[in-house]
């Protein structure tokens, strides 16, 4: 069964909640006789972190084409192995799915967590600082090794834009759609190394304009390329549930 499909989401949710990466939630209490001690569970989580190249196109990029940044990506890897070896905590209308599932489920509760950072210091002309938050992606994994996949999530951008050529100071402020493109290389066990594209769609915005009015194509900000490298660290962490 492909992993892009409902059911391994409906899985992957089942296994690890979003308390295994954050704080638990309180709960109720109960009495002590319907209390159950927790299990621990060690989850595999993958941390990957490198340079990404941003490009402002249209007048930002006519001044400047590549502004630096950060870009990062933490999820859970949840294999086939592992979802075997948990398989009691399938809802048991899914474990024969589950048990034929190859491949890896990637879920990543943490959507604060804000996916690239531009920190671009005003070198010649045009100086940009900026954060991406991603709350809700899907991706298609084309092949496994190396692993080709494609996704698409919802965004929301902010970046603070300085020039001497251009209109300034730019507040840019817009909800956006990512399309990503990544391909992604086993080094080790625990390192890979991935390359990619993400272009980023937005209502546009005029250099210099106004938050909340729409602008026209030659003089706005409406698409965000990416070109990134990011470094895959996996490491176990253990939880309770």
């Amino acid at each position: 069964m492909n992993s892009w499909k409902i059911i391994p989401l409906i899985l992957a949710v089942s296994i690890f909640s979003t308390d295994a990466l954050a704080a638990t939630k309180p709960r109720p209490k109960r009495s002590n006789t319907s209390l159950r001690a927790k299990e621990k569970i060690t989850v595999p989580v993958n941390l990957g972190i490198g340079p990404t190249a941003f490009m402002f196109f249209g007048p930002v990029a006519d001044d400047q084409l590549i502004h630096p940044g950060i870009r990062v990506n933490v999820f859970a890897a949840l294999d086939a192995a592992f979802i075997r070896k948990n398989i009691n905590r399938v809802p048991r209308q899914y474990r024969k799915q589950a048990k034929s599932m190859r491949g890896e489920i990637r879920y990543s509760p943490l959507w604060w967590l804000p996916e690239s950072l531009v920190l671009s210091p005003k070198t010649e002309n045009t100086g940009i600082f900026g954060i991406n938050f991603k709350p809700m992606s899907l991706g298609l994994a084309l092949s496994e090794s190396p692993r080709f996949d494609l996704s698409a999530g919802l965004l929301l951008s902010y970046a603070y834009i300085t020039s001497t050529t251009l209109p300034s100071p730019t507040h840019f402020l817009r909800p956006g759609l990512e399309l990503k493109a990544e391909m992604e290389f086993p080094i080790q066990r625990d390192f890979r190394i991935s390359i990619g594209w993400a272009s980023s769609l937005y209502p546009p915005q005029e250099v210099g304009g106004d938050v909340f009015k729409m602008g026209d194509l030659d003089v706005s900000i409406w698409h965000i390329g990416q070109a990134f490298v990011l470094l895959h660290f996996r490491f176990p962490y253990e939880t309770e549930i």
